[in-house]
């Protein structure tokens, strides 16, 4: 499986979060994913991007690259238009908690390692009005 395919299959499996019925979940590989978030920020006011964002190789002795992945969902909310419905409306710490749930364990393919929660980064601010936090996971990967 490539680190392509393992970002895709994820993508596919957050979709099927409760929380974020209706809204997209950006995968970080495919075409302009700066301009699809701000305008899923400016237009759901919450936003969600899966990518990767390393890989560790483990095997020194051969020459195949096996070794350990990070998986992160980046969750961006502008707080004060999103809280402002009220309701069944997730926040950013709503949405990050239950991705971690999620994705805890998932298996994003047959043979493949489950991805595994490592952290959720605290909320920071990323630009004006928006709040953003990471939930990192780990797996296994040959490239």
């Amino acid at each position: 499986m490539t680190l392509d395919e393992l970002i895709e299959n994820t993508v596919e499996e957050t979709r099927q979060i409760p929380c974020l019925a209706g809204r997209d979940v950006i995968n970080e590989k495919k075409g302009d994913a700066t301009a699809k978030l701000q305008a899923d920020i400016a237009k759901n006011r919450f936003a969600v991007v899966i990518g990767w964002s390393g890989f560790t190789n483990r095997a020194d002795s051969c020459k195949t690259c096996y070794g350990t992945v990070t998986i992160f969902a980046s969750v961006f909310e502008r707080p004060v238009v999103n809280r402002k419905l009220g309701g069944d409306v997730p926040t950013l710490l709503d949405a990050a908690q239950e991705i971690a749930k999620a994705l805890n364990l998932y298996t994003p393919a047959p043979r493949q390692s489950p991805l595994v929660l490592k952290r959720i980064s605290p909320v920071q601010e990323v630009a004006s009005g928006v709040v953003a936090c990471d939930v990192e996971f780990e797996t296994s990967a040959t490239l």
